[in-house]
């Protein structure tokens, strides 16, 4: 509610746009209301990494994988380092059953604080099947 008053405030704030589509894409099941906010913010500012990551993770959110993993990899490459980013190419290429892709990402976030345990579990999963 906070960030959507904003949003009414000052319409033209990319980050604000962005911050709560990937919200609501990423949170809530308002997927759709959440890619409006992304597009927007995309419209206004085409070039951040961070909001065409969100824009990929409402395709993939869609079921859309190609679409995602299209944008996810023509992400400029100091936007491949972020740990968010690498968890989300790994999903994606699971999801793509491109198991060498998405072990290879997963492995890159071993060391992460934040997605290192989740990235291992996937990583057994994998190895399980």
């Amino acid at each position: 509610k906070v960030l959507e008053q904003k949003i009414n405030k000052t319409p033209k704030n990319d980050e604000a746009l962005n911050f709560l589509g990937y919200y609501l894409v990423d949170q809530t099941k308002q997927i759709e209301k959440g890619g409006e906010y992304i597009k927007q913010a995309i419209a206004l500012n085409p070039k951040n990494g961070a909001t065409i990551d969100s824009l990929a993770w409402y395709y993939y959110k869609k079921g859309d994988y190609k679409k995602s993993l299209n944008l996810l990899e023509n992400l400029p490459i100091k936007y491949k380092s972020d740990p968010e980013i690498v968890l989300h190419l790994a999903k994606v290429y699971q999801s793509l059953d491109d198991i060498s892709n998405a072990l290879k990402y997963y492995q890159l976030l071993l060391n992460s604080d934040e997605y290192g345990t989740q990235a291992q579990k996937a990583i057994n999963k994998i190895n399980k099947k």
